[in-house]
Order: C-alpha cells, then sequence, then structure tokens
C-alpha cells in the first residue's frame, strides 16, 4: 500500500510524520542506526560501481529515505527541527563561502 502526503512537505511535516514510527528503546537507536543505514546507501553506490553500471534509484531513494529518517528522529530526540538544522548548515557555509574556506578541513574553518 502506498500513502501519498500533501506536498508540499516541509522539512518540519516530515519530521512530525516521521516520528510516529519511532518506536525504539533508547534514544541512541537512531544515532547507529543511522550509521547502519549510510552504510546500505554506500553498498548501493559501490555495487553499481563495480558493475559498471548507475545504481538504481528507487534502490537510492530508499536509502536516503531511511537516512533521512534516522536523521529526522536523532533531531527530535534531542529537541532540534530539520528546518532549524538545515538553515545552520547552510548558515555556516556561507560564512565559510565568504571566508574561502569551503574547500578544506576541520569543523571551524
Amino acid at each position: 500500500m502506498c500513502y501519498h502526503y500533501p506536498l508540499p512537505l516541509s522539512l518540519n511535516d516530515y519530521q512530525e510524520k516521521a516520528r510516529r514510527f519511532a518506536v525504539y528503546p533508547h534514544p541512541s537507536y537512531a544515532v547507529l542506526a543511522l550509521g547502519e543505514e549510510a552504510g546500505e546507501l554506500q553498498g548501493k553506490f559501490a555495487k553499481a560501481i563495480r558493475k559498471g553500471v548507475e545504481p538504481n534509484l528507487e534502490d537510492i531513494k530508499a536509502e536516503l529515505g531511511d537516512v533521512l529518517w534516522n536523521i529526522a528522529n536523532i533531531a527530535a530526540d534531542n529537541n532540534l527541527t530539520l528546518v532549524e538544522i538545515a538553515e545552520y548548515n547552510l548558515n555556516k557555509l556561507e560564512g565559510r563561502l565568504e571566508r574561502g574556506t569551503i574547500v578544506g578541513e576541520g569543523d571551524h574553518r
């Protein structure tokens, strides 16, 4: 069965709806599961590269959705919204661009 949510779906709408499915024994679960799901995403790309083909977009969409679900719940577990995180990240990147440090290493550049 496929459910359709009204579009456009904002990041915070997604986070609120995704929270319904956050049934886990400990808040750290989503942090650990994020690594697992990111690994599955990497695996899809690695296998495609090994075979010399493009990755299957439905597989990529599914794995990115799992990554997003975990990120949304890690944020919610820490009283943060996805919009708040996205704005913070864009501001950080704008600052790096202005300082000419977009390419480099380290969190505080």
